[in-house]
């Protein structure tokens, strides 16, 4: 495959005159091998900056749709075995591992996860800066409902929609400001 992909490239480079035929044949093999991703990206590109000819056009548009909505069942499953390990983590993992893993989740949809991840902020044997991640991400995705921290032997009821970010207080302005 990985031959076939390079002999496509390098003819729909050198043969404009069959360079939708190539970029067919190309398609269809990143289709076979599941490169999803790749696909809709090019056909993208491909129909906002050129006049597909028809011959090719539908066929084009169903391997389009295909794809699509191939590459999001597979960013679905993956963010969810993402969301497992990072549970898992939290559960036995080293601050660094269970960071990292907040890095990688960080910036996706994790509503669906807030029952599972809301004990862990209780949790005393989980480092507080990854609790504060968690808060983090709660607040960035504007979750809306009341949840109790243990942090530092104290307790307190929040709610990440109402919290404000930490580097909006004047504290933590006056810290920059020294800082440059």
């Amino acid at each position: 495959y990985e031959e076939a992909i390079a002999i496509c490239r390098k003819l729909m480079r050198e043969d404009e005159t069959n360079y939708y035929k190539y970029l067919h044949i190309y398609v269809t093999i990143l289709f076979q091998t599941s490169q999803y991703e790749e696909i809709v990206s090019l056909l993208d590109e491909i129909f906002s900056n050129e006049a597909v000819p028809s011959l090719y056009e539908e066929q084009f548009k169903q391997i389009y749709e295909l794809s699509k909505n191939f590459y999001h069942d597979q960013a679905i499953n993956k963010f969810n075995d993402e969301m497992k390990q990072f549970l898992h983590k939290l559960d036995g993992g080293t601050f660094h591992e269970q960071w990292r893993m907040l890095s990688v989740i960080r910036n996706k949809g994790i509503t669906k996860y807030v029952q599972e991840l809301v004990p862990y902020l209780c949790d005393t044997r989980l480092n507080p800066v990854i609790k504060t991640g968690i808060i983090q991400c709660f607040m960035e995705q504007k979750i809306d409902r009341n949840m109790e921290v243990r942090k530092f032997e104290q307790v307190k009821i929040i709610n990440p929609k109402e919290l404000k970010d930490i580097l909006d207080s004047s504290f933590a302005k006056q810290i920059l400001a020294d800082l440059i």
